[in-house]
């Protein structure tokens, strides 16, 4: 007769309990406080006192046009983040500034940063 082929490998046992939570990892945390509105005219919004580790940019109602940069670099990133979007910047961020990309109307922007706690 033919002989009982393996299928599939054998289980194997998996480790228990859940994973690792991301929750509680941010020690500090500085925030615009609530959305502010930004202008047809370049407005600051936020500048931290350093450099967060993550930085969340939330556009609420009309596009907006973000600016962000370092503290003592010439250079300027800019991005175009729609209403209802979210962004976060892959870079370290202290500074950001905004304008809504359409004349006449007035875009709400959230912008929160964080640092993780010390280890």
């Amino acid at each position: 007769m033919w002989a009982k082929a393996e299928a599939y490998p054998a289980a194997r046992e998996r480790g228990g309990g859940a994973p690792p939570l991301i929750a509680g990892q941010y020690g500090r945390m500085e925030t615009t406080a609530g959305f502010v509105t930004l202008t047809d005219t370049d407005t600051d919004i936020i500048a931290f006192s350093g450099a967060p580790d993550s930085v969340t940019i939330v556009v609420e109602t009309f596009n907006a046009t973000i600016q962000y940069q370092r503290r003592g670099y010439a250079a300027v990133d800019t991005v175009l983040v729609r209403a209802g979007q979210t962004f976060a910047p892959d870079v370290q961020v202290e500074i950001i500034r905004g304008r809504n990309t359409t004349p006449g109307s007035n875009a709400l922007v959230q912008v929160i940063g964080k640092w993780l706690r010390a280890q």
